[in-house]
């Protein structure tokens, strides 16, 4: 199989200048519609384009697909999106416009803030098979009943390196679960620093209790903490609960709790397909663009 990280998103300009706007949370919108151009692909063949010796018109669709990220969305896409009440097709003699109405105001702007804040309480990961221990499973699966919107933000078995930023030190090691904030956070005990996220070590007896292993520990904390990440250490004994309910604190996170809070009335599907759609498209398009080149 092949793995590839790429990039496509469309969503109305209008609507993200009006919510960029906002007092209250304008500053990360632009991280938040970034992070949703962002995708990974899983593919029984190389989707890697190859615009030598490509049809010209399939490189320039390509090339606009990725301008922006988001980019603007085609017409079609932004007429069918009016059906829902949220924009307004105006034309004038040089550009087509749609902009928000009236609907849009301070309240469904901050819904489709949240919308941003993409999870799904329909869905339950299943990393059986990648968790090293029964421990982490427990931990993984029991321990986050309380914030059960946490395991969709967990990502297990990360490289080091890629949490360093490439620097010397324990090459080849892994954490045990990451979870990134993608808008920053002030490091109340550093100035000039942001926290860009928590690293989850589940330490079990076997492998942790000697000292030469928790001198090895307290490195690879200093290490990620310099380089943004807090590390969060779960004993056997339990502090599994407090580090959760620790996390949970920052914005982002509360945001992503608010998402997953939502019923799926009428409303907020609305919200979501206003949102989102528009990235689902882009990402299908660029998928069976790369396939073409």
């Amino acid at each position: 199989m092949y793995h590839r990280t790429t990039t496509a998103g469309y969503f109305n300009f209008d609507l993200k200048a009006l919510l960029s706007n906002s007092e209250s949370f304008g500053k990360v919108v632009n991280i938040l519609l970034r992070h949703l151009s962002t995708f990974h692909t899983t593919s029984d063949f190389p989707l890697e384009p190859k615009e030598k010796d490509s049809i010209p018109e399939i490189v320039v669709l390509h090339n606009l697909l990725q301008r922006g990220l988001p980019t603007m969305p085609s017409l079609h896409i932004e007429k069918a999106l009016t059906a829902l009440g949220f924009t307004a097709e105006k034309v004038d003699e040089y550009e087509f416009n749609f902009l928000p109405t009236e609907a849009v105001d301070a309240k469904l702007q901050l819904d489709i803030f949240t919308a941003l804040h993409v999870v799904d309480k329909r869905f339950t990961p299943d990393y059986r098979g990648i968790l090293e221990s029964t421990f982490e499973e427990k931990v993984f699966q029991k321990d986050t009943n309380g914030y059960p919107y946490l395991r969709q933000l967990l990502t297990p078995q990360v490289e080091f390196e890629t949490l360093n930023s490439g620097k010397p030190g324990f090459q080849d090691q892994r954490t045990d679960f990451a979870l990134p904030l993608l808008y920053p956070v002030s490091d109340p005990k550093k100035e000039a620093q942001f926290i860009k996220g928590y690293v989850i070590e589940v330490d079990g007896k076997p492998y942790h209790s000697s000292f030469k292993q928790q001198i090895l520990d307290r490195r690879r904390d200093t290490t990620l903490s310099e380089a943004g990440w807090e590390t969060r250490r779960i004993t056997e004994k339990g502090v599994s609960l407090h580090a959760f309910r620790d996390i949970t604190q920052q914005d982002f996170i509360k945001n992503v709790a608010q998402h997953y809070e939502r019923s799926f009335d009428d409303h907020w599907v609305k919200v979501l397909q206003l949102a989102l759609v528009p990235f689902a498209i882009a990402r299908v398009q660029k998928v069976i663009l790369d396939a073409i080149l």
